[in-house]
């Protein structure tokens, strides 16, 4: 364990940029509760996963800014998740860029029909660059802060090995409880 540790943290600031530039949710928790843990940096992997995550989103706008026939063809297969965005950046405008970095399911696809619009680069570079930031600190510093609750439910479940598909379970029923509930009352 104590190996697999160290190489986590030899080679985690790598990887936790390179995870960073498609997302990144899942390599901040581990980053962070690995520096809760003594293994790595706090400051350093809030700094490095916000930075591959601005430069991910950067390169999703400015790809589809720049071949928007190739992208076009592409979003042919996601009518209705591009749908989703384009209605959320009218209702809500440029906030959109902060809340897309916390919903998995379209946080690709903002960045990629902003570029494809007219929304100006510069705009978009520095609410990006905010946004990225908000969502490194907030994520990075609440799984710091709640390291020891990770830590000790990460060892419950490595001494009992046969409570990680009930653990399991439980989070995924917990999951659909609250996806459907949101679905009700969006109807």
């Amino acid at each position: 364990m104590e190996e697999t540790l160290d190489t986590l943290a030899k080679y985690g600031y790598i990887i936790l940029f390179l995870y960073s530039f498609g997302g990144g949710f899942v390599a901040l928790l581990a980053g962070s509760v690995l520096s809760f843990m003594g293994k790595m940096d706090i400051s350093l992997v809030i700094f490095i996963s916000s930075m591959g995550n601005f430069i991910g989103s950067q390169c999703l706008f400015f790809f589809a800014r720049y071949q928007k026939q190739e992208v076009l063809r592409q979003l042919q297969k996601h009518r209705r998740k591009i749908a989703l965005v384009r209605h959320w950046l009218k209702k809500y405008g440029s906030i959109v860029i902060f809340i897309q970095k916390y919903i998995y399911a379209v946080k690709s696809f903002v960045p990629i029909v902003m570029g494809v619009g007219q929304y100006p680069p510069l705009k978009f570079s520095v609410y990006n660059l905010f946004a990225s930031f908000l969502w490194g600190a907030s994520i990075g510093l609440g799984a710091y802060f709640l390291g020891e609750v990770f830590v000790q439910t990460f060892y419950a479940l490595q001494d009992h090995p046969y409570l990680f598909p009930v653990f399991g379970i439980i989070l995924l029923a917990c999951l659909f409880i609250l996806v459907d509930r949101f679905a009700r009352k969006k109807h």
